[in-house]
């Protein structure tokens, strides 16, 4: 008996052209990395065993609403300079832009290697994304669906169209570039954030699949290690003031486009924590929090 390798398989993305349409006619799908480590495809069915006072035994078995939540980790990639990967076509993209008030609608095709899986009406709940000295950026992205279709190959989907390369180099953590203006003038030994749209699916009577889902308050969160050289007298001293500073987090830079996510207002969320061990640098570990995010993809 052959059991299927993991070492075969693919994620690709498209915009839909309306929410739960899946696959528009004419598409251009997209590769959230050349590297995706991780992909894992949840199916909540919502299974109820009916009981009866009269048997240990259920007496029947139904199924109430469904969910769909598709995770994908993947190590970033810089994009080309001039070609279809621009920031409006990055992963990263859909977890901020916002038409209306809504977030942009995703068709994602899975390949599992003799499974295929088209997940529909595709909003990202959440993005988180980790800097670690001397490792690739890694990004962990959550994405909610209202509809699945299974096959065996992606190719079977209606519109289907195999995604491009990215084509450029991986980020380094060498190539990024996080500031926080008038303050981290020492630099940061690690950065993490995480964007949670706190999506809502909404069901009606007569259906299993969700209407459609909704985006609520925005919460924009992240922790940094920072170097400090004065005690960490600023950092302290920003914390009481109550000092809102944007951050910029930008995944590299070179002459390809590297990811820019701009946190405004952000301040920090708890007192900083001063470490100092032996003779060690001094670092002040802290949580923030930001108001708004944009996103965009620089060179």
């Amino acid at each position: 008996m052959a059991f299927t390798s993991g070492h075969s398989g693919s994620v690709e993305y498209v915009a839909e052209s309306s929410y739960g349409d899946g696959i528009p006619t004419t598409p251009t799908m997209h590769l959230p990395s050349e590297a995706v480590t991780n992909v894992e495809l949840n199916f909540d069915i919502d299974v109820k065993r009916l009981h009866d006072i009269g048997s240990h035994a259920a007496t029947d078995t139904v199924y109430g609403s469904r969910a769909y939540v598709l995770t994908v980790e993947y190590d970033v990639q810089q994009l080309k300079s001039a070609d279809t990967h621009t920031a409006s076509t990055c992963l990263s993209y859909y977890a901020t832009h916002r038409t209306t008030g809504a977030l942009d609608s995703l068709a994602c095709a899975v390949d599992m290697n003799g499974g295929a899986y088209l997940l529909k009406g595709g909003y990202i709940n959440r993005l988180s994304m980790n800097f670690t000295q001397g490792e690739v950026p890694k990004a962990t992205c959550e994405i909610w669906g209202n509809a699945v279709e299974t096959d065996t190959t992606v190719a079977n989907f209606s519109n289907y169209d195999s995604a491009g390369a990215i084509g450029e180099s991986f980020e380094s953590y060498s190539g990024a570039a996080i500031t926080r203006s008038g303050c981290w003038s020492n630099g940061i030994a690690d950065f993490s954030f995480e964007i949670n749209n706190n999506l809502d699916r909404v069901f009606k009577v007569g259906s299993q699949d969700a209407a459609s889902t909704y985006a609520g308050y925005v919460d924009l969160t992240g922790n940094a290690t920072v170097l400090v050289a004065t005690g960490a007298k600023d950092e302290v001293d920003a914390l009481m003031a109550g000092t809102e500073v944007d951050i910029v987090a930008a995944s590299g830079s070179t002459s390809s486009k590297s990811l820019e996510f701009t946190f405004a207002n952000a301040s920090y969320t708890n007192e900083p924590v001063i470490y100092k061990t032996d003779m060690s640098a001094m670092t002040v570990g802290c949580s923030w929090g930001a108001e708004s995010v944009t996103f965009a993809a620089v060179s």
